[in-house]
């Protein structure tokens, strides 16, 4: 399959349903045939794999995924029919981070944790099988957003143990992720100790975009991670609401602050200048980071860039937030 401009798009879904439902027993062998028969036997060099965070239904993810690649082609300035990575697949996880709840499908906080884990370990063996065909290491570039980066995390702390990949690049998007568990000590959940091992041994990045304005992280990840089961911590900060000044903060990860930011800017689905230009921002951190295509200087010159965007008057009261985050993450 091919989508905009070239581009080759994949999917692997652990959903069962559309809208909530629980998490498949295992991901489809025959889609993660597909993937590795789009990987050519070695021929592109490996994956950027896309991962929605909490609170989406299918469609809502695949909104989403549709609109990264079309705010870097945008940012790129690319002709029409080039790719925006012609070297790699564009691999999208779909999983139930979401509840069939209706208007209460936002308290589904605790189960998507949950389910963030149980993914992670189904998801593993799936890699498992692309890399073991791959004639050398099989690159993955990550790019996850919310529950998505804590499901991220989770997954590299399985792909440790898996041989033949190498995890290049990580954006971690308002990343609901308690600092405390990336620190070195005690590291009970061992995240840090896998980010180590795939990203810092193996000579990777990592980049957390982050907003102070971000009302979600503000107030309903502190609540949610004090109840959950486990280690979650007791009103414990994200990641992806400040700056994580600590000097444990692994020397590979790069913090940019994505001013003005609310939860779902990132992606760049949003309607409206004000937040094409936010998603704009977050982009211009994401597109040199990951290698993408981009147009030549003078193709690039001629035509009108997202710079001169005026941000439009925006009611940031967390009332407002959170009703926003309660139709998609």
């Amino acid at each position: 399959m091919a989508d905009n401009g070239g581009d080759v798009v994949r999917s692997i879904s652990l959903r069962v349903d559309p809208v909530g439902g629980p998490v498949r027993d295992k991901a489809d062998s025959e889609v993660v045939r597909a993937v590795a028969d789009a990987l050519g036997g070695g021929t592109l060099r490996g994956l950027v794999v896309l991962v929605h965070g909490y609170n989406n239904t299918f469609d809502d993810a695949k909104t989403a995924f549709s609109a990264f690649r079309d705010r870097e082609r945008e940012l790129a300035q690319l002709p029409i029919n080039r790719p925006l990575a012609d070297n790699r697949i564009f691999l999208e996880i779909y999983w139930p981070g979401d509840a069939d709840w209706g208007i209460l499908s936002f308290l589904f906080y605790m189960g998507s944790l949950e389910n963030a884990r149980k993914t992670a370990d189904r998801l593993a063996p799936a890699f498992a099988e692309l890399a073991k065909g791959a004639p050398m290491p099989l690159e993955i570039d990550v790019v996850a957003h919310s529950m998505g980066c804590r499901l991220s995390l989770e997954l590299i702390k399985l792909l440790v143990a898996v041989p033949n990949v190498q995890l290049t690049h990580v954006v971690l998007m308002a990343g609901a992720v308690s600092t405390f568990m990336l620190e070195p000590a005690p590291d009970n959940q061992r995240l840090r100790q896998a980010y180590d091992a795939m990203l810092g041994g193996g000579g990777g990045l990592a980049k957390s975009l982050y907003s102070p304005a971000d009302a979600v992280l503000t107030f309903a990840f502190p609540i949610g991670q004090t109840l959950a089961s486990g280690d979650e911590g007791t009103c414990p900060t994200a990641l992806g609401h400040e700056y994580w000044a600590s000097p444990t903060v692994p020397g590979n990860l790069d913090q940019y602050e994505v001013q003005g930011a609310g939860h779902s800017d990132y992606w760049g689905w949003r309607e409206g200048a004000k937040a094409r230009a936010i998603s704009m921002d977050a982009h211009r951190q994401i597109q040199p980071f990951l290698g993408f295509n981009h147009a030549p200087p003078r193709e690039a010159a001629s035509r009108d860039t997202f710079e001169a965007d005026a941000p439009e008057s925006r009611d940031s009261t967390p009332a407002r937030e959170v009703a926003e985050y309660k139709s998609s993450d």
